[in-house]
């Protein structure tokens, strides 16, 4: 055993090996460079019911769109206003307003006072009051719909925002015009 010990220590003096130093192994030229650390962003995504992008929509003989309120705000995920604050919104925008739908038949003029007139005699949906209510869905979608007693309300369209237009949804979302009513003002006042 004692002669083991002998030729390792003779073998170490003759490397030269000092064991007392730390003395890096190799130059630091020489050392090959670590990778550099992977960073991730995480950027946040809004799924989108429509896989194409809809076109704005465009009003009865050129007629312009009413502007949207600012504060009901589609792109923002997670909650927004209370309900009474987009009800509250929503009806200021469509009152005295002409609302069509296209693709589903749907031509309505919604008069401030809550009268519901279809634009055309042969519509599928009889005139009324009209009224709003919150959805099951986003914050920012409501239910339009025709009123009967005692506050009930038969749904007619779900409305809702993607990008800068109205949307009806529902299999596909469908553009909805939204310009001033002629007929409420002809016919109610306003």
């Amino acid at each position: 055993m004692l002669a083991v010990w002998l030729l390792t220590a003779a073998v170490l003096a003759a490397c030269g090996t000092d064991f007392s130093s730390r003395q890096p192994v190799a130059d630091a030229g020489d050392a090959t460079p670590l990778p550099e650390a992977t960073v991730y962003r995480v950027i946040p995504v809004t799924p989108m019911p429509s896989a194409t992008p809809l076109p704005t929509a465009v009003g009865p003989a050129g007629a312009p769109q009413r502007p949207f309120p600012s504060e009901i705000d589609a792109s923002r995920s997670g909650h927004g206003l209370p309900g009474e604050a987009v009800i509250s919104l929503w009806t200021n925008y469509l009152n005295g307003a002409r609302v069509i739908v296209e693709g589903k038949d749907i031509d309505l003029n919604l008069c401030a006072d809550g009268t519901l007139i279809p634009q055309s005699p042969l519509s599928v949906i009889s005139g009324g009051t009209w009224g709003l209510r919150s959805t099951n869905g986003e914050w920012y979608e409501v239910m339009l719909g025709r009123e009967f007693s005692r506050g009930r309300l038969s749904g007619i369209v779900t409305l809702s925002r993607i990008g800068d237009s109205t949307v009806a949804l529902g299999d596909r979302p469908s553009v909805v015009s939204v310009t001033d009513s002629q007929l409420c003002v002809e016919v109610m006042g306003g």
